[in-house]
């Protein structure tokens, strides 16, 4: 059924709100009046590209501040119990509470001036926005970067592919869903629906109330690196990656381009938005990203983000120091940041923490990839391009030294199995329109999707 007016709720950092703003850009092309909901600092971002958005006043950079004091790649028994308490403390803090309860109510201010036809939200952070749907009688759906539906097909996405036994997969599923999503989102539903006049104990339709309510769901991830899984249900679907439209009128620095004339295609090695300013970190990382590139005898692009990769923090006094400095002087170029789409097609191989939009447009750059994981799916994404033989996976970040990445890069662009596949891995996700495919769904889904309350718009029977 035709739809016109979309609102998306979006949270995250720049590499989870990137995807959805890919598709409002897509939509709007397809003369849809989007509007985004969307947490700092990427709602400068979203404007910047020409969407409508409100700003929440959760900013994320200030939950990554708070957990820069821990290695999140350190998956010790000990720092996992460190990292609890910190994100409690970070949540328990007035200033974050008072931020959710104002997007709470903002969130739904929003939804009801803009009327919209049809309410997109993530399904991880922000599946309490369900109640808005129910509240105006419009339909909702759920968006994910991850294949987020209990499958045995498909391994638990916070863990190395294969960490856990085929048989487990599905309840580890299950049990991150009621747990981490259900159970955790629950207080923060009730008062949205509290704020709406809806009950609390029944949706509108009289059912029991079930939070968040099952809904048509899209995997924004595409089938040819992980295929759609055949024990899903109907409307549980792999749409394809959210894309941004080509850089097609990006002009780069001259400095840029006369090191890329320079010599032999680069090594790219940033590693997005991990860690926020933590001058430790900031340090281990761009030493190891250094020493990699002078291992491997390799020129190398560092993208600053906000990891700030820089040769500046080298510790000069020693000579390991001194040398890697000198060999950073002549072999390394620093940028704050450059449109992946345009840069990743001239590097000969790009190194990244394995966040799923910096994994994408690196597969459809058709380069060999090496992750260092940090967090959340990326050891899933690394250990899924090294079993496909797309690349390499280094392990955890917090075990990655400067030798060990750089025999991988010595490693990865010598492989010629490696170079093929992700060349037609590259090819297929060029000859996809992720977007355009979540666009049918949404149709489909409307027209087919049985909600537990009544649509103020014709939708399925009863």
């Amino acid at each position: 059924m035709p739809y016109q007016r979309v609102l998306i709720f979006a949270w995250g950092t720049r590499g989870d709100v990137q995807p959805p703003l890919a598709l409002a850009l897509r939509l709007k092309q397809l003369g849809k009046d989007t509007t985004m909901f969307v947490t700092p600092p990427s709602d400068g971002m979203v404007r910047q590209a020409g969407i409508e958005c409100v700003a929440a006043s959760e900013d994320v950079s200030g939950m990554l501040e708070a957990l820069a004091t821990v290695d999140l790649s350190d998956l010790s028994f000990w720092n996992l119990i460190k990292t609890v308490k910190t994100f409690k403390a970070y949540q328990a803090t007035p200033e974050f509470k008072a931020a959710q309860a104002a997007d709470t109510k903002a969130g739904y201010e929003l939804a009801v001036s803009f009327k919209p036809d049809v309410i997109l939200h993530a399904g991880f952070e922000f599946a309490f926005w369900a109640s808005v749907g129910e509240a105006l009688g419009v339909p909702v759906l759920r968006y994910d970067l991850q294949p987020n539906h209990p499958t045995s097909e498909i391994s638990f996405f916070k863990k190395e592919d294969g960490a856990l036994p085929k048989c487990l997969n599905k309840l580890a599923f299950q049990a991150f869903n009621s747990q981490g999503i259900a159970k955790a989102q629950r207080p923060r539903a009730l008062e949205l629906r509290a704020i709406a006049g809806l009950s609390a104990t029944a949706h509108r339709d009289g059912s029991p109330l079930v939070l968040p309510p099952d809904l048509p769901q899209m995997c924004a991830m595409s089938p040819s690196f992980v295929p759609q899984p055949t024990d899903w249900p109907p409307l549980k679907e792999m749409v394809g990656y959210w894309m941004m439209p080509p850089s097609t009128g990006y002009q780069p620095p001259q400095q840029l381009t006369a090191f890329l004339a320079a010599g032999a295609p680069p090594v790219y090695i940033g590693f997005g938005s991990m860690k926020g300013s933590n001058p430790e970190f900031c340090k281990k990382l761009s030493t190891m990203a250094i020493a990699a590139l002078a291992h491997a005898k390799m020129r190398g692009i560092l993208l600053g983000g906000w990891a700030g990769l820089t040769a500046a923090v080298l510790d000069s006094s020693t000579d390991d120091g001194s040398r890697l400095a000198e060999y950073a002087a002549a072999n390394v170029l620093e940028l704050p940041s450059c449109p992946h789409d345009w840069l990743f097609p001239r590097c000969a191989a790009v190194v990244h923490h394995g966040g799923a939009g910096t994994t994408s447009v690196g597969l459809r750059a058709g380069k060999p990839t090496i992750i260092c994981a940090v967090m959340s799916d990326q050891p899933w994404h690394g250990s899924l391009v090294a079993k496909k033989k797309l690349g390499l996976y280094a392990g955890m970040m917090s075990k990655v030294t400067g030798s060990s990445l750089g025999e991988l890069l010595t490693q990865v662009v010598a492989d010629q199995t490696i170079a093929e596949n992700v060349a037609k891995m590259g090819k297929a996700l060029a000859a996809e329109d992720g977007a355009l495919h979540a666009h049918e769904f949404i149709e489909r889904a409307i027209d087919t999707f049985q909600y537990p309350w009544p649509l103020s718009r014709p939708g399925p029977a009863p």
